[in-house]
């Protein structure tokens, strides 16, 4: 935005997803409301202006609220390029961030380290891409950022590995081609809205790593029939499992007293009402209750 420029009016640049960098010349003196909201990408700011913005402030229509640097004199851009052409990167203080996704393929490995290191999928990095189909995310990925994946609507398998220990805030949500995917034992955070409306999702298991499920996080996966749930869970946020109708098994990795200790929020009855198996690995006697085990090759077998 040139010097010859005084004022950007309200959302100017609303929901411009692919946005990554933006100069802000020395004669702007007002920024409209949401002139640049919803650019989840954008993290690199060069505001050569007189407002004074803050990373993660709301303030100026947004223009920093999602940004990882403001520079304030002319240096080098923090953004990179994988040699291939088909990734955006940053690298900030030691942390690696893979934000954006440049190419059309169905199916995709994501690079294997970005120079040689781990590194986190940024947010909404992925958003909107509806050619995928299949993604595999290799073992140098620590964590998938606040939806990263969100709207991938051709989107039906994913590769977690498991040195991921946390799944953002609306990673999957609205990924409604999703049929399966495996949350591995390294997790220990589901975030809320995570799977929100993976409509096609008919299974999950929730590993014993897990702690917290978020608020509505399966809400609306309304092909969902059964569920694992470790017993590491000590919360599941209101409406986690909100219109999954379907659910008619719920298979948790722990004792009946364990399941009575979590806390449980706000419209789950789907969850609740669901016929509840407890794990057992040796017959149990007969009291009423239902019970579960794996067998050798790992699957749910009802006592």
């Amino acid at each position: 935005i040139p010097n010859s420029v005084t004022s950007i009016g309200s959302e100017a640049f609303y929901e411009c997803s692919s946005l990554t960098s933006v100069t802000i010349g020395n004669s702007v003196t007002s920024i409209g409301n949401s002139a640049f909201e919803y650019c989840y990408k954008l993290v690199e700011i060069y505001n050569y202006s007189s407002r004074k913005l803050s990373i993660g402030s709301s303030d100026y229509g947004y223009i920093a609220y999602y940004a990882k640097v403001i520079h304030t004199q002319e240096e080098p851009s923090i953004i990179k390029t994988t040699e291939d052409g088909l990734y955006d990167y940053i690298v900030l203080d030691g942390k690696y961030y893979l934000i954006s996704y440049k190419g059309e393929e169905s199916d995709i490995t994501l690079p294997n380290g970005l120079e040689g290191n781990n590194y986190e999928i940024n947010q909404y990095a992925f958003e909107k891409c509806r050619s995928l189909t299949n993604v595999t995310i290799p073992n140098s990925v620590t964590s998938i950022g606040n939806g990263a994946f969100e709207k991938c609507s051709t989107l039906t398998s994913v590769t977690i590995p498991d040195s991921v220990t946390y799944i953002g805030s609306s990673a999957f949500r609205n990924c409604r081609s999703l049929t399966s995917i495996t949350i591995p034992d390294s997790v220990t955070s589901i975030g809320s809205y995570a799977f929100y409306w993976c409509s096609s999702l008919t299974s999950i298991t929730i590993p014993d790593s897990v702690t917290s499920i978020g608020n509505a996080t399966f809400y609306w996966c309304c092909c969902l029939t059964s569920v694992v749930i470790g017993n590491s869970v000590t919360s599941i946020g209101n409406s986690a499992f909100d219109n999954c109708d379907l659910i008619k098994k719920v298979y948790y990795n722990g004792a009946k007293d364990e399941w009575n200790s979590i806390e449980i929020g706000l419209y789950n009855t789907e969850l609740t009402n669901a016929t509840r198996y407890y794990y057992s690995n040796v017959k149990p006697a007969n009291d009423g209750y239902k019970y579960w085990y794996y067998d050798i090759s790992g699957n749910i077998v009802e006592w």
